[in-house]
């Protein structure tokens, strides 16, 4: 049976892998990366769309596994049903219920 995600999870999910990006320098090689290619063909002789293309593969490889692991962890726990706590509590008030409330979890009798 497939998990049901509740409402915020996909966006918070995608906000800490943001944020562990950023932490690892993941996206500072990447701002690197993007620079050197436009210094070196010029912007104006470069696309947008050629730059991903030649960007995404090494981008995709260069993700720490310690990264993958985490997201992993996370999305196995809301398959589960047991949202995991992000590291240092963040998540934000849109990361749950709404109303600035986090959804309960049901009571077990």
């Amino acid at each position: 049976m497939a998990a049901t995600l509740r409402p915020g999870d996909k966006e918070r999910l995608k906000a800490q892998l943001r944020a562990r990006l950023v932490e690892c320098g993941w996206r500072d090689e990447l701002k690197a990366q993007f620079q050197t290619l436009v210094r070196a063909n010029g912007l104006d002789r470069i696309s947008v769309d050629e730059l991903v293309r030649e960007v995404t593969p090494g981008a995709q490889q260069r993700v720490p596994d310690a990264v993958k692991a985490e997201l992993l962890k996370e999305i196995r726990a809301l398959a589960d049903g047991d949202a995991v706590t992000p590291a240092g509590g963040e998540g934000g008030a849109d990361a749950g219920g709404g109303a600035g409330r986090a959804p309960r979890a049901p009571e077990k009798r």
